[in-house]
């Protein structure tokens, strides 16, 4: 997460200015500009991501990107405000992290395009229509109809169609080597770039308040 330095050239003068009008005006100056550059950068990084990556779940990024707020307090030295992702109810957001940086990880089911429907195949097929019936089945053949028949084997899960054709739905026990695709530092330097005028906003915000009394 980027810092703010109050002692830079850029935000010296109004911090003296500050420290002179009232003793809360600068902790609350301060305190408003972290919270605000936290909720800036959670706003980068879901940005980021829908731009780096397919989206399937509209609400997968908003749920397990998170921005934490300063401590309620006055001391400035205590105040600290962040953002970044969070493992989320299933943990799926510990992968962000693989994302993020790049490298290897290893799922029990992996599906294939063939398993994902309409929206320019974005949205996985309905779990309850498939996913549950996977789960306690032996290998062979788990579901028969006129048209097609799923079969599991101990590589996955495939579709036979009638005359013959197949198609992978799951692939199991697989290694997957992910590639780097930065979304969090980025956001993470954006914010660094502008937190010197958040701060310059909120410093007006407290003389405004101040000298109208």
């Amino acid at each position: 997460m980027s810092f703010l330095n109050i002692n830079a050239s850029e935000t010296v003068k109004l911090t003296n200015k500050l420290e002179k009008l009232h003793r809360s005006a600068m902790p609350i100056a301060v305190r408003s500009t972290l919270n605000d550059a936290a909720f800036m950068a959670r706003r980068l990084i879901i940005k980021n991501f829908k731009s780096n990556f397919i989206i399937r779940n509209r609400t997968f990024i908003q749920s397990h990107a998170a921005a934490n707020k300063c401590q309620n307090t006055f001391d400035i030295n205590r105040m600290q405000s962040d953002a970044g992702t969070i493992k989320g109810k299933t943990g799926a957001g510990d992968l962000l992290i693989k994302q993020e940086d790049g490298g290897t990880i290893s799922r029990r089911r992996i599906p294939s395009d063939n398993v994902r429907q309409a929206r320019a195949n974005r949205r996985l097929v309905n779990k309850n229509q498939y996913a549950k019936k996977f789960i306690g089945y032996k290998n062979g053949i788990i579901y028969k109809s006129a048209e097609s028949t799923i079969v599991k084997s101990d590589k996955g899960i495939f579709r036979i169609k009638r005359g013959g054709k197949w198609e992978r739905w799951y692939t199991f026990n697989r290694s997957i080597t992910i590639t780097k695709h930065p979304f969090v530092d980025p956001a993470s330097n954006e914010t660094a770039s502008k937190i010197e005028s958040m701060f310059e906003k909120n410093a007006q915000k407290q003389f405004a308040k101040y000298l109208n009394k």
